[in-house]
């Protein structure tokens, strides 16, 4: 048995990998994250099979290219230029809240009363 494995973001086939056995369960086969045990159809050099997580099936579409690349995820990272500097501030500066609240945390537990471990039973008492 083999698996199909796929890009996690684009669906793209990668790569087809012979299936582990379950070790727990001789009679199955492990399946990966992102992979697939349908096998994707063939395709030529400008195509690309595309597998749909939502419908378990795969799709052939238009190799991507650099003046066609695929869509980006829904959730993209957001890149931030800054400098050394201003990286080393706002390190320091973030350092400085989180000393407070540990020191403001401190004060309050100093702060709690001290409680007898059995207020029934009088100290050193039996």
């Amino acid at each position: 048995m083999n698996v199909y494995h796929f890009d996690p973001r684009t669906g793209i086939f990668l790569v087809q990998r012979p299936a582990r056995r379950d070790p727990r369960d001789p009679g199955r086969y492990l399946v990966p994250a992102n992979a697939t045990t349908t096998p994707p159809p063939p395709t030529d050099e400008a195509h690309v099979a595309v597998y749909d997580r939502g419908t378990g099936a795969w799709t052939v579409k238009a190799r991507p290219s650099i003046e066609n690349p695929p869509a980006p995820p829904e959730q993209t990272l957001a890149v931030v230029h800054i400098s050394l500097a201003e990286l080393r501030d706002e390190i320091r500066r973030v350092l400085a809240e989180e000393i407070k609240t540990n020191q403001a945390l401190r004060t309050e537990i100093r702060n709690i009363p001290s409680v007898p471990v059995n207020p029934a039973r009088p100290e050193g008492g039996k």
